[in-house]
């Protein structure tokens, strides 16, 4: 009974409304330039706070000591706000902050904005990519992406 319980509490908490996630996994373990994550939530609260992280999931051979994300914010009357976020990954020695797991994986949790009121009622348009010096980033195995 105690785990019909808590699974029922974590669907209620995981699908609360105002809630928006868009994840992609990448195939040859390369995100692409071109491979935007995209949310278009419908606001109807123009009173509630809100903000965005991403979750990325890279091998230990990733190339670079940072992660630059380009973040763009398209209103439904067409105006728009971009943001570009620099992230470090590792240290000034080259060591990894977050610790790689037995395969050699590592997992990053970002947030990009946070306290954002939506001033407008109607269907927004956000996305989400990579703003490296390359097309292809290289050791990139996952990405989700969430506007809470």
């Amino acid at each position: 009974m105690r785990y019909i319980i808590l699974v029922f509490c974590l669907c209620l908490i995981a699908c609360r409304p105002g809630s928006w996630t868009a994840q992609k996994s990448f195939s040859q373990n390369s995100w692409l330039y071109s491979d935007s994550l995209v949310i278009e939530p419908i606001i109807e609260d123009t009173t509630s706070m809100h903000s965005t992280e991403i979750e990325i999931s890279l091998e230990e051979n990733y190339p670079f000591r940072n992660l630059f994300i380009r973040e763009e914010i398209t209103t439904p009357s067409d105006s728009s706000f971009v943001r570009i976020q620099e992230f470090q990954l590792m240290n000034e020695e080259g060591i990894w902050i977050q610790k790689p797991d037995i395969l050699g994986n590592i997992k990053f949790t970002l947030p990009l904005l946070s306290g954002i009121k939506f001033r407008e009622k109607g269907k927004w348009k956000i996305s989400c990519k990579q703003y490296m010096r390359t097309d292809s980033l290289e050791g990139i195995k996952e990405i989700s992406w969430q506007l809470k």
